[in-house]
């Protein structure tokens, strides 16, 4: 082969690696052993070292190269080079969990684990046996990442700072800690107002009414945790459903209590379905579910989807649940149009009949023009409705019918408006003037 073809060849593998056009694992076995090719395809992507020639993966220069872009890297690099210490405390520095692929001579350097534990998280899991039962590396660690306390030695698992220093990062990483600290109540309340779980905490603090209502306060879902006796409790149910309204479903001596089930609802309208079959007929609560969650109007027996003053209440209160009703509502006038007063795309679920009222429609355009697509034909060519949409909503004129355009009144209010159709005046009569029949060209061109 010519050299020089040769060379130009090598120039249009190396333009197209260091772009990312093409992969090293693409490349031919000799040129995975090229140095410069790979030295270009490990600086675009430190990953790219998987694909490189043995001999080369023992190179110090493109593995630095390569862990300093991609710290994962490390991983493909020579035994030797997983030991030694720069390549793997810039490994570390970029990403701590690199720690995983060191040599286990650097997993038990105190500088290296540190640091990877400053650039990562889950870390502690790499470390040896000797740091995880070091108290600086560990309260570094947990302090960052609360769970490392699942890697810590038995001894740091019983030792209170350490578990307290976790906690306070997660509270559910109080299922790693000592039997005993399990136990210990200023552990524990630590551990619940970080949301933790209180399923890990000793029998006799689950019977502990303030650690209690703390760990229902901060989850409500801790209520199914709790003895037997304060799972009676009224203010602790109360509190729980509260924090979750789905703690209702662990309390079923209060699923017929109403203030109980109120609060539930209120925070999550769907455990109305634990609520008792007395209190689901109950319009406060179906209420103040719809009002967290109006799909529930989809769950609620029949009977009470003809509650009249029920139904009104709702939609005056949240239009968009007219979606969720039945056919009764919908085709009630009044009902749609307390709806379309609190939402006007609320017109979209009324039934066809009422798409056609014109006090309904009128209503829905006046707070936003483009409810005119819902508009029947008929009312979509009427100059009041279309004049009242397009006042509000200037482009909403595409959905007026295309006759209207032509009415000589329309065009004169339309022209007299003080908002622009189409964004611009001149576009505007330049539209009209399209649209209109000639006879009228004069009028408007004196209007405009």
């Amino acid at each position: 082969m010519n050299p020089d073809t040769h060379i130009s060849q090598k120039s249009i593998t190396l333009t197209a690696i260091s772009s990312g056009i093409i992969s090293l694992g693409d490349l031919s076995k000799v040129q995975r052993n090229d140095r410069d090719i790979v030295i270009a395809a490990v600086s675009y992507n430190g990953s790219c070292l998987k694909w490189a020639s043995k001999r080369l993966r023992g190179d110090k220069d493109i593995v630095f190269t390569a862990v300093s872009s991609s710290a994962v890297a490390l991983q493909y690099a020579s035994p030797v080079l997983r030991a030694d210490y720069d390549v793997v405390q810039t490994a570390v520095k970029k990403c701590g969990l690199a720690l995983e692929w060191a040599s286990p001579e650097l997993q038990n350097n105190k500088l290296v684990v540190e640091n990877a534990i400053k650039n990562g998280t889950n870390v502690l899991m790499w470390a040896s046996n000797t740091l995880r039962d070091d108290e600086q590396i560990v309260l570094l660690a947990v302090s960052k990442y609360g769970r490392d306390l699942k890697y810590a030695s038995e001894r740091l698992r019983k030792k209170y700072e350490i578990v307290l220093a976790a906690v306070q990062s997660d509270g559910n990483a109080v299922q790693f800690a000592s039997p005993e600290l399990r136990a210990d109540r200023s552990i524990m309340f630590t551990a619940v107002s970080h949301k933790g779980s209180l399923k890990w905490a000793s029998p006799k603090l689950r019977a502990d009414k303030n650690l209690v209502l703390a760990a229902v306060k901060s989850d409500g879902e801790n209520i199914q945790f709790v003895s037997d006796e304060l799972c009676a409790d009224e203010e602790v149910v109360l509190a729980a459903v509260k924090s979750n309204g789905h703690a209702l479903a662990w309390s079923d001596a209060f699923q017929s209590n109403k203030q109980i089930v109120l609060a539930a609802v209120e925070n999550d309208g769907y455990v109305f379905l634990y609520a008792s079959p007395e209190l689901q007929m109950d319009p406060d609560i179906i209420f103040n579910a719809a009002m967290a969650d109006a799909h529930i109007l989809q769950l609620i027996p029949k009977s009470a989807c003809t509650n009249y003053d029920l139904m009104l209440k709702i939609v005056s209160a949240k239009g968009s649940a007219l979606k969720y009703m039945d056919q009764h509502a919908q085709t009630n006038r009044d009902i749609v149009l307390a709806a379309v007063k609190n939402d006007p795309w609320a017109i979209a679920y009324a039934s066809e009949e009422l798409k056609a009222n014109r006090e309904i429609i009128l209503s829905a355009v006046s707070q936003n023009g483009s409810t005119l697509m819902f508009a029947s034909n008929f009312l979509r060519n009427d100059i009041d409705i279309v004049y009242a949409a397009v006042s509000s909503s200037s482009n909403s004129i595409i959905y007026a019918d295309p006759q209207i355009i032509k009415n000589f009144e329309f065009i004169k209010m339309i022209l007299h408006m003080n908002v622009p159709v189409y964004g611009y005046e001149l576009q505007r009569a330049k539209i009209l003037m399209g649209c209109v029949p000639s006879t009228l060209l004069p009028l408007l061109i004196k209007l405009v």
